[in-house]
């Protein structure tokens, strides 16, 4: 693909041979999505005003700060050679005067729907109850099941049995049991976590209290009992229900107030699903950095979706095919056929 003002770009490009491949590749990028704004304004990024360096910034069209941050450094380098080589109208760089906390408005915070399990779990570290970060971690995880009845009946035998079942990567293999999503069917299925994971949710069951508006205040009135049960997610003793088992408002309400914690960057449960499964699906990758047909199956399966009975292949397809740009994106994993 040639690029506006082709030559030039090589150039500079050229000049990157000693830098990583990954360096150079991301300018080429760059170059790639700034292209249609130079052809319409007839001139070289380099060269832009600071209205259209606005409007290159929301034409990146990125839900993540940080990735808009390292396109802005891309354009302050590619100035600084142009300025250096006397091709910019001046020497002044008008992009070192955005800032990175100045980013936040050209961010396309709808389209965010996934994220890196490494921002999930920073974004986790807001979270003040165990309880509450267990419950998030175990949907990320793919544990749910219809109207959230495997979340709803797990109890700490289930966790027992666990621990003391690990597969040869040390995963515990914890059986749940609820109702298909699809399928609305009961029933028991296996599904394998972590041992940290399997910590929090220990500790979920062992806790007694809970604390009101994520632990912000320390005053007693926000510290509520917890009713005691086998389960190991439970209602609180002032909770509107009348029994300790949780049903799916529970979760509900631990999502909406997810959404708060995270000042809505995890915007719904759906985020939590759609990272999950671009992570799962990046842990399976081979040596090239690839996945197949079979890797997208066993993720699938875990997130208990139902593929057509006559043509498997077309759901597994159609499942890679919504994620699979996210997945290249966030952890470099290509799908294969």
């Amino acid at each position: 693909m040639m690029y506006f003002n082709h030559f030039y770009k090589e150039q500079f490009l050229n000049t990157l041979e000693e830098e990583s491949t990954s360096t150079k590749a991301n300018y080429i990028t760059l170059f790639n999505k700034s292209r249609e704004l130079e052809e319409t304004f007839g001139k070289d990024l380099y060269n832009f005003d600071t209205a259209e360096i606005e409007l290159l910034l929301y034409a990146f069209n990125t839900p993540s700060k940080n990735t808009l941050n390292t396109y802005l450094n891309q354009c302050k380098r590619y100035t600084d050679y142009a300025i250096s080589h006397g091709h910019r109208v001046s020497n002044i760089n008008l992009y070192k005067s955005f800032s990175y906390e100045s980013l936040n408005r050209y961010i396309n915070v709808y389209k965010q729907k996934y994220y890196s399990k490494d921002d999930i779990m920073e974004m986790l570290k807001d979270v003040y109850n165990v309880g509450d970060k267990a419950l998030y971690l175990t949907i990320f995880e793919g544990i749910a099941g219809y109207m959230y009845s495997e979340l709803c009946n797990l109890t700490v035998e289930d966790l027992k049995k666990a621990q003391d079942n690990t597969t040869k990567d040390g995963l515990h293999v914890l059986s749940v049991k609820g109702i298909g999503k699809n399928t609305g069917e009961l029933r028991t299925r296996d599904i394998t976590i972590n041992k940290e994971l399997l910590r929090d949710l220990f500790n979920t069951y062992e806790t007694t209290e809970y604390y009101k508006n994520n632990g912000e205040s320390t005053a007693k009135s926000t510290k509520i009992e917890i009713a005691k049960g086998e389960f190991v997610f439970r209602n609180t003793l002032r909770s509107e229900d009348n029994e300790a088992q949780i049903n799916k408002q529970y979760v509900y309400r631990k999502l909406r107030l997810l959404k708060t914690i995270t000042e809505d960057k995890i915007g719904s449960v759906t985020t939590l699903i759609n990272s999950g499964i671009i992570y799962h699906l990046s842990i399976l990758a081979d040596d090239n950095n690839t996945i197949g047909f079979n890797q997208v199956q066993e993720v699938y399966e875990r997130y208990d979706f139902t593929p057509n009975a006559v043509s498997p292949k077309s759901s597994y397809r159609a499942f890679i095919r919504k994620h699979k740009d996210a997945l290249f994106n966030i952890y470099g994993v290509k799908f294969e056929e």
